[in-house]
């Protein structure tokens, strides 16, 4: 899954919840930011 979120209506508060809930920071323009989450299973 893939979240593209406006670079600046983004706090540094919301990213730092955002990485804690499992997603990882993949890229960063001017006006976005982009974070994906990963599913994994474990068997």
């Amino acid at each position: 899954m893939i979240i593209i979120l406006e670079r600046d209506k983004i706090t540094q508060k919301i990213k730092d919840k955002l990485l804690k809930k499992g997603l990882s920071l993949i890229g960063m323009s001017d006006k976005e930011i982009i974070f994906i989450k990963l599913k994994r299973h474990f068997r």
